[in-house]
């Protein structure tokens, strides 16, 4: 099924068209009547409100040859995706239900530190503790980025980290896992080291960045809540725990919240 916006666009190709079509008519054609005026004016009239219409659903507003173009350029996703998407999507309760926090106040403190807590691992090169906050894909990745940049002797070191404000802006739930992007602002200074010498490679990187995120986390939900395999009690807990009737040993395999992917989405130098 085609989405919305390749139906507009073949519709707007067709009104065109016509349009043109109709334009022609009425200044080369033969025994044009007031009827046939009417109506060529007519459809360009519904052509015109039409691609309004489309403009401002699609483009946010921007009109004219700006938004025709962004109106052909947008990409494009299945509607079958995309009712998926809304049936899978999370509320913010459900989210902090999930991820087992109080408030947004506290998931906005959590993965904050999760990136702080990675750039401090890369930093260090503690990559048995960088494991413990990212995903295997984005461990692989950042490692990549790493033995890079060793071949030219030189590493990258992100400090001074400080959180300036972050929301939430999507969630959704796939199996049996929860991901979330959370839109973080803050301020860092990056630069790149020599590992020999540790000199700063460039200068004028030495500098503290206002940083905007957009940064997706992923938590594994199957096993909130475990059944003790002797008694049948509930349990929820950490990765190994004793149920609190039997006393039986239970290994809960439950994922910690992890980082699976970031975006920059801005970056600005700050005059100090």
């Amino acid at each position: 099924m085609k989405s919305g916006i390749i139906k507009t666009r073949i519709m707007l190709i067709i009104m065109f068209f016509i349009s043109i079509c109709g334009i022609i008519y009425l200044v080369y054609g033969d025994n044009i009547t007031d009827l046939t005026c009417s109506l060529v004016f007519l459809i360009i009239s519904i052509s015109f409100v039409f691609l309004c219409e489309s403009l401002r659903r699609y483009t946010n507003g921007v009109y004219g040859i700006k938004g025709i173009i962004k109106l052909f350029t947008t990409s494009v996703i299945d509607d079958e995706i995309i009712d998926n998407y809304i049936k899978e999507s999370l509320s913010l309760d459900e989210v902090l239900y999930y991820i087992e926090n109080g408030n947004i106040e506290n998931l906005k403190i959590e993965t904050f530190e999760i990136y702080k807590n990675i750039e401090n691992a890369c930093n260090n090169n503690n990559l048995d503790e960088l494991r413990n906050y990212v995903t295997d894909e984005f461990y692989n990745l950042l490692i990549a980025q790493i033995n890079l940049l060793k071949t030219k002797n030189q590493q990258k070191i992100v400090e001074g980290i400080e959180y300036i404000d972050s929301y939430l802006i999507n969630a959704f739930k796939e199996d049996n896992k929860i991901y979330f992007d959370m839109d973080i602002s803050l301020e860092s200074k990056e630069y790149i080291k020599n590992i020999n010498t540790n000199e700063i490679v460039d200068s004028s990187q030495n500098k503290k960045d206002f940083n905007h995120y957009k940064m997706t986390f992923v938590k594994s939900i199957e096993n909130k809540e475990k059944i003790c395999p002797n008694c049948g009690s509930k349990i929820i807990g950490e990765a190994t725990n004793n149920c609190n009737y039997c006393n039986t040993r239970v290994i809960i395999d439950e994922h910690k919240l992890v980082l699976s992917k970031i975006v920059l989405l801005g970056k600005n130098k700050i005059l100090k």
